[in-house]
């Protein structure tokens, strides 16, 4: 890995001698049992709650806190039994699934629950590594060119594009299909004003959060090891290290080179996301409201409170008009 990304090839010995020099050991130095239980509480506050121990432990890890994975198993029995319980009910039984290695098969899909609260999700995980290639929040994700703003930026930042693209028939996937067919000629891309105001504000309140919360997603997903799986033929491991480095799991690297002019070409087809998390009048309105009021957009629990406090100004500018 580090000979690969960063031209630096050190023996085993030296390796062990540079984490000794700097006191980092595998197993000593746990943090104390203060903080593992104040971070495991803040964590069922948000979307902690909905994971086993084994993500938990690889946020510790992310957060730089270190505990046994069986002491953050037992917490989590006793801190939250009604979620561990929930997680004993039995697996669906898959369909086998395959992929040759990293970037030969990329795949896009919405997420629409939220989409009520003004909160779009657009997601693309690679199928071999399971590593996520972006998670991102905005007002939709309907629209082609805002999808394919996502596409264009994970290409220029990978340095290629995938092999293949899997995604539904919607037409948000048109434009990333014209594009993929365009880096790609040789291959085949497969492209498988009451409640509107408040709604608008619950979008001003809500993603930051929402944003903070997959960012998290990412960073723990993309560091900790998936188990392999008998309805796959894709093997286990950390996907970070997998996508970079597929050589260690007899995989080949499917990434295709894309020409910068190519790339700019595409880009000018795409929509940024918007500045703002929301409408932009509310925007203003709600951080004038937020600013007379000695108050700030808060990124925990506490969004809620805000969100009330908005409510109820915003009704009450509607009684004066």
């Amino acid at each position: 890995m580090l000979l690969k990304e960063q031209g630096v090839s050190i023996s085993e010995r030296h390796l062990k001698r540079i984490l000794r020099k700097n006191g980092l050991f595998q197993r000593k130095a746990y943090s104390s049992l203060d903080a593992v239980l104040t971070f495991i509480a803040e964590q069922l506050e948000k979307s902690g709650k909905l994971h086993g121990y084994r993500w938990m432990h690889q946020r510790f890890i992310n957060n730089g806190l270190r505990i046994p994975r069986r002491a953050v198993q037992f917490i989590l029995k006793v801190l939250d039994p009604t979620g561990v319980e929930r997680r004993r009910r039995r697996r669906l039984v898959r369909i086998q699934y395959r992929s040759r290695g990293p970037n030969h098969l990329w795949h896009i899909d919405g997420y629409d629950k939220i989409k009520p609260y003004g909160i779009a999700i657009h997601g693309c995980i690679d199928g071999f590594s399971r590593k996520i290639i972006w998670l991102q929040a905005a007002d939709t994700n309907n629209n082609p060119k805002l999808v394919a703003w996502y596409f264009i930026n994970a290409v220029e930042q990978n340095g290629g594009c995938p092999r293949r693209i899997r995604a539904d028939k919607g037409s948000e996937n048109v434009t990333v299909e014209l594009m993929q067919k365009f880096f790609k000629e040789e291959w085949t891309g497969l492209i498988g004003w009451r409640q509107q105001f408040l709604v608008r504000n619950k979008s001003f309140k809500s993603t930051n959060r929402v944003v903070d919360e997959l960012d998290a997603v990412v960073s723990t997903r993309n560091t900790h090891r998936i188990r392999g799986s008998r309805q796959s033929f894709t093997p286990g491991g950390r996907p970070n290290f997998m996508f970079r480095v597929p050589e260690m799991y007899y995989a080949t690297d499917g990434l295709c080179a894309v020409e910068v002019d190519e790339l700019q070409i595409c880009r000018e087809e795409c929509r940024a996301k918007d500045e703002y998390p929301c409408d932009e009048d509310i925007f203003n309105i709600a951080c004038v409201l937020l600013g007379e009021n000695g108050l700030n957009a808060p990124r925990n629990p506490e969004a809620l409170d805000v969100y009330l406090f908005l409510k109820d100004k915003f009704e009450e500018l509607f009684d004066l008009m």
